[in-house]
């Protein structure tokens, strides 16, 4: 992975957060962050409940993005030589307090399907329909006399 979890800060008040770490210079818009719980002390449940999808954004090695869960205005400040990124997922109440695990993911890409697009229209197996017994003989033409 091209970012790093840190941690998650103030579990359950207002000032609850993620942090993570850039490790290779990448594009934001490529993490998803979802909450989750644990259905047994190793593994992940595989509920997905809410997710935040970052926007895109170039950042850079050893840069720092936090993401706070309550309502505020992304910003970018400068520290040195990196940037800190500060996003908000703009929720009502903290997750955190209620959620045991927090779930990041790489996406390599995705495509979208309105809910509206049409099926294809079923394709014809043109090998199949051409050596089937349903197929029609052909018939010798019939010559009239003239």
């Amino acid at each position: 992975m091209k970012m790093k979890m840190d941690y998650i800060a103030d579990s359950g008040l207002e000032t609850e957060r993620i942090e993570f770490t850039v490790l290779e210079d990448c594009n934001l818009m490529y993490f998803l962050v979802s909450d989750s719980n644990y259905r047994h002390e190793k593994y992940i449940s595989n509920q997905v409940m809410q997710t935040h999808w970052f926007q895109p954004c170039d950042v850079k090695q050893n840069d720092h993005v936090i993401l706070y869960t309550r309502k505020g205005q992304d910003t970018v400040q400068r520290k040195g030589h990196n940037f800190i990124y500060t996003f908000y997922r703009n929720l009502e109440t903290p997750v955190w307090a209620s959620r045991d695990a927090a779930v990041l993911f790489e996406l390599s890409g995705w495509r979208t399907l309105h809910k509206e697009t049409p099926p294809p229209a079923p394709k014809r197996n043109w090998f199949k329909a051409l050596f089937s017994k349903k197929t029609a003989k052909k018939q010798k033409p019939v010559v009239m006399p003239s």
